[in-house]
């Protein structure tokens, strides 16, 4: 409630919205205090009956007619006025959630349910928006209304009306408050219920394809009809207790409405009121009536609010682990020297034990302006590498740095700005292929991104579709290929033209002959600027100006290409030789290659034409000297 009303209400500027606000609560005070004394309006017209004339009590009629409509203005009034206020404060609050939820930890969002989160956030939008309207609209013109009938009852009619009312008016609210606690229980369990059958629909739909394939249609028809049973079950649990509130409530209004016309009944025949004190009061009770009614639907719906916001309110108080620290600097990159020290990961944090770390005490540099290569096998840390420097995740210990910048004291988005990346898995916007492309650079022309598209060899495949470029990709991009998605990603990250570039398997959905174009495209990209290439393929990163070899979480190796092949028994070599020539192959002179080979690579070997003719001629020599 604190937060809500920091949106209604600013600390700090917004005049126009507080003089809106204001003027909202002045309009609700007039009606009320306008539509508690029509009542008796009507008074007056019954008691001017017995004066003979017929002219008083049409008066009367005509005057009391007229406050309702005027009654009604002010209400209208109220809503016209506070309603811009409302729609700005939920637009501002949920704008901020979802800035905040943007910037929660990339391994907490992505082991969250997107389906989940998207319910979550539409709950907590109508929630939100139910709790305005509630309270600015129900419950404090309600709780003020019966404040005032209360006291207008007690000025003029004494404390026994005063005291019957409050009885009837408490017992009504306690009733209601004791029910509807119970059936707010119900709706969690609906809720959390509603969580589940989304993301059941959700998950199933999104592996369709498996679904098939596996032929377990009936089983995903069978758990899902397992959730619907609960609901069913609970939605039947919730009419009965809606039923069990109504009947309740009218119960208890009766009694209290009998037992004030009770002593109304006494007065009149002491003859201390008069058949219009009667009408009038009798107005007034049944005017609260309606309200009071709606008070525990309205009590309800508040609590469904906050429960429908509360998971979303806990979204808000989780704070991200990565974030700019306060008057942290921007990024300056001169050269594009990047550094790890010492650096040690564990995505199960600090408390993860040696087997879960995924470096272990690392320390490396990438040079300025050059090409480095990340080789190894599958979870030696590669990836991690590359998530490290874009401060996707921090250091355990040590520190990255950037031209002798450590990156977690530099602001997030200048650093971010200076990378450009294209991921292994690439999950494009659903969106035309165009937005895709220009999202590397919003202040690109069309032309431009056009142009990067293709470098990379995906102009011909976009302009083949219905709509060309203006093709919308589908969810996650998955109406286009891999390698057009992956091309995607390379085009965008060409157009983003920063001075550091990271690729995590660039080319691993694309084939040999598509491969080859993209490898020479980014090669020319790769000049004056650095670039870190995690790669399996090692055909790709030959002309590497630095190779760094990851095995179990620590450098086993770094050096050229030829100065690995020429390390006796390296890990590198053997990846290389099995890349190959697969399984037939061995080294000779235990594990070392041919003196001849070395002389002509190592260690200052750069010409890789004359590379591969070595190559070639050694493998051919005497049955294969070389392999």
């Amino acid at each position: 409630m604190r937060r809500l009303v920091g949106y209604l209400w600013p600390e700090s500027g917004a005049v126009k919205a507080k003089l809106r606000v204001l003027g909202a609560l002045v309009l609700l005070l007039a009606a009320k205090l306008f539509v508690v004394r029509v009542p008796f309006l009507f008074k007056q017209c019954i008691d001017s009956l017995s004066a003979g004339s017929a002219l008083a009590p049409v008066g009367w009629m005509i005057t009391y007619g007229f406050a309702r409509a005027v009654y009604t203005l002010l209400q209208e009034g109220r809503y016209v006025l506070f309603t811009p206020v409302g729609q700005n404060a939920l637009r501002r609050f949920m704008c901020d959630a979802f800035e905040h939820v943007q910037n929660l930890d990339a391994g907490w969002l992505g082991s969250q349910s997107t389906g989940e989160l998207s319910r979550i956030f539409a709950r907590g939008t109508r929630g939100l928006n139910s709790l305005l309207r509630l309270i600015v609209f129900n419950v404090l013109p309600t709780v003020l209304e019966a404040v005032l009938v209360i006291n207008l009852l007690g000025s003029r009619y004494g404390a026994s009306f005063v005291a019957a009312s409050i009885l009837c008016v408490t017992s009504f609210v306690a009733w209601s408050l004791w029910v509807v606690e119970r059936r707010v229980l119900l709706l969690q369990q609906l809720n959390d219920n509603d969580n589940r059958l989304f993301t059941r629909f959700f998950n199933s739909l999104l592996n369709n394809e498996a679904v098939r394939l596996f032929t377990n249609e009936r089983r995903e028809v069978g758990q899902y009809d397992r959730l619907l049973e609960r609901v069913e079950r609970l939605s039947v649990r919730d009419v009965q207790t809606v039923s069990l509130l109504n009947a309740g409530q009218a119960l208890l209004f009766s009694a209290g409405l009998s037992s004030v016309m009770a002593l109304c009944t006494r007065r009149v025949m002491a003859g201390a009121l008069t058949v219009g004190d009667v009408v009038a009061i009798h107005g007034m009770l049944l005017q609260l009536q309606a309200p009071l009614t709606s008070l525990g639907f309205t009590y309800q719906e508040i609590r469904q609010s906050l429960t429908d916001m509360r998971q979303l309110l806990q979204l808000l108080r989780r704070q991200p682990k990565v974030r700019s620290h306060p008057g942290a600097a921007d990024l300056v990159v001169t050269e594009g020297t990047v550094r790890f020290e010492g650096v040690s990961f564990g995505y199960g944090g600090r408390e993860a034990n040696s087997s879960g770390m995924s470096l272990r005490n690392v320390s490396f540099t990438l040079p300025a302006r050059k090409k480095t290569a990340i080789v190894g096998a599958s979870g030696s840390g590669k990836s991690t590498v590359l998530k490290l420097i874009s401060r996707t995740y921090d250091p355990d210990d040590g520190r990255v740095t950037i031209d002798r910048q450590d990156v977690r004291h530099v602001g997030l988005t200048s650093l971010r700005r200076q990378l450009g990346l294209v991921p292994q898995d690439t999950i494009l916007f659903d969106d035309t292929i165009l937005y895709n492309l220009r999202y590397g650079d919003l202040n690109a022309t069309d032309d431009q991104a056009i142009a990067a598209a293709k470098r990379v060899g995906l102009d011909a495949a976009a302009r083949k579709l219905p709509d060309g470029y203006d093709t919308r990709v589908g969810e996650r991009g998955l109406t286009l290929s891999g390698g057009e998605r992956q091309r995607v990603a390379i085009a965008r990250a060409l157009l983003k033209d920063p001075p550091l570039m990271l690729y995590d398997e660039p080319t691993s959905a694309l084939d040999s002959i598509t491969e080859q174009s993209i490898t020479e495209q980014l090669a020319l990209s790769e000049a004056n600027r650095t670039s870190v290439v995690v790669a399996h393929k090692l055909r790709m990163i030959q002309d590497a100006d630095l190779i760094i070899v990851m095995a179990n979480g620590t450098v086993a190796e770094q050096g050229t290409h030829a100065a690995l092949l020429c390390q006796e028994n390296s890990t590198y070599s053997r990846m290389w030789a099995q890349q190959q020539y697969g399984d037939e192959w061995h080294f000779q002179r235990d594990g070392g290659v041919l003196p001849e080979f070395c002389e002509y690579v190592a260690p200052e070997f750069s010409n890789l034409e004359r590379l591969a003719e070595v190559e070639e001629a050694l493998a051919l020599r005497d049955g294969g000297w070389l392999w």
